[in-house]
């Protein structure tokens, strides 16, 4: 359920000091006005601001317990001038609360959003790409005058990055990239040189692993249910890795070029090789190849946000349960630290665990570590088909299916057709050059 309520700032909860609770963690609700948003059943909401902007959705939600409203507030707003429908849709929260939500201390009630379901998956990345001279030679980008380490459009080290702000909508996503591209102050910098999205470099005697890492928001309602035990936080990304692994990189491998992606892999990006921060998974797998097109990147930056919604929505289904993402040996066992513990080159029970099962991602560890590390597959029109086949059984399929059947049409492209990729960013999101597909 997403909904819209009247978010006010209540005085009560201000002053109400009780040890065993946080006003500032609760949303406080009268029995009408949970009856008419269907929330009579739950303990949480997600809230955050009416806008947008997918940056506030990103930095303004928050997850509230769910509270009787105080009596003395209700009457108050009985008597207020507000009508029956705003009356059968408020809620109270604290000045602290509505301040961090609504960004505004002035007012004292505001529409926001609110849903008890887990809502869109935030997406964000940055890839990298490399910067060539007019004789074909590369040009280390943090020695390129101006351009800085910290720009949305700076440097790492010797590739150049793009740092687009994250998106819950892929082509609003796409459109932040091509705004860079074209208009961040720090274009004028590397304007002498063309623009090369790739895998792999080697040139001149340099060698250059390209990123193109996708960070995956977790929903607040994960994040706060499950990711506060480091053991369950860290399985849980593992299982999301392996998924994305089985559904993104492997065909990933067909279009990079096997050797090219190995010899990346041989640096990073290798096979269970992710990192976490801010409450997300840092998606290393991918190369900076998806950077090549516009409509490349739509392809398999939608397809890894169709992967992680349906994932998140099992966990939903499962009412947050920890179990999903470890065997009964495992749960069993008086283990601590990372999940890595576990999830090694020689694990083979993917088939064990509930989440990996529900999403058919099952391959063990060792078949995957020769396919993603030493290119072991061929890709037979089976294996083409096995792929397209477990992306259309994705819950999420249709609601992503623009972005999927696109990605499995790239994949199924003759390799010779996918070395036409032209990767100079100058023709592709400048000039604006017609795809392969």
């Amino acid at each position: 359920m997403k909904n819209q309520v009247i978010l006010v700032a209540s005085q009560r909860m201000d002053i109400n000091k009780k040890s065993d609770r946080n006003e500032n963690k609760l949303i406080r609700i009268g029995e009408k006005a949970r009856h008419n948003l269907g929330l009579s059943n739950d303990k949480s909401v997600e809230l955050w601001p009416n806008s947008n902007t997918s940056k506030d959705r990103i930095n303004k939600s928050r997850l509230l317990l769910i509270f009787q409203a105080y009596t003395a507030d209700l009457k108050e707003l009985s008597k207020s001038d507000v009508s029956s429908e705003e009356y059968n849709r408020i809620g109270f929260v604290t000045t602290k609360t509505f301040k961090y939500i609504c960004n505004d201390g002035r007012k004292k009630k505001a529409d926001i959003w609110i849903s008890d379901t887990i809502e869109d998956i935030v997406i964000g990345a940055d890839p990298e790409f490399i910067l060539l001279d007019g004789e074909g030679c590369s040009q280390y980008a943090a020695e390129v005058s101006g351009l800085s380490h910290e720009g949305r459009l700076g440097s790492d080290g010797p590739l150049a990055e793009l740092r687009p702000d994250p998106e819950t909508s892929i082509k609003t996503f796409v459109n932040n990239i091509k705004d860079l591209l074209n208009n961040d102050p720090a274009r004028k910098y590397i304007e002498p040189y063309d623009w090369i999205a790739g895998c792999y470099y080697n040139g001149q005697g340099r060698e250059f692993s390209i990123g193109g890492h996708a960070h995956i928001g977790t929903p607040a309602q994960v994040f706060e249910k499950l990711c506060g035990d480091g053991r369950t936080r860290s399985s849980l990304f593992s299982c999301l890795q392996k998924a994305l692994d089985e559904y993104i990189t492997i065909p990933m491998l067909k279009i990079e070029g096997k050797e090219d992606a190995i010899k990346r892999r041989h640096h990073y990006g290798y096979y269970g090789d992710h990192k976490t921060d801010h409450g997300r998974l840092e998606y290393r797998s991918l190369s900076g190849f998806w950077l090549a097109h516009p409509k490349f990147a739509e392809a398999v930056m939608g397809s890894v946000k169709a992967v992680s919604h349906a994932f998140f929505k099992i966990v939903e289904e499962s009412n947050y349960n920890n179990n999903l993402f470890f065997t009964a040996a495992m749960e069993r066992a008086d283990v601590h630290g990372p999940a890595f513990h576990f999830f090694g080159d020689d694990f083979d029970k993917w088939d064990k665990i509930e989440i990996t099962k529900a999403l058919k991602a099952t391959k063990t560890s060792h078949t995957m570590k020769n396919i993603l590390n030493q290119g072991d597959i061929n890709f037979t029109r089976n294996q083409i088909d096995s792929i397209k086949h477990k992306f259309r059984s994705l819950s999420t399929y249709r609601e992503y299916s623009e972005y999927i059947d696109m990605f499995m049409e790239i994949t199924s492209l003759p390799i010779d057709k996918l070395k036409e990729i032209d990767c100079n960013l100058k023709h592709t999101w400048i000039g604006n050059k017609k795809f392969i597909i």
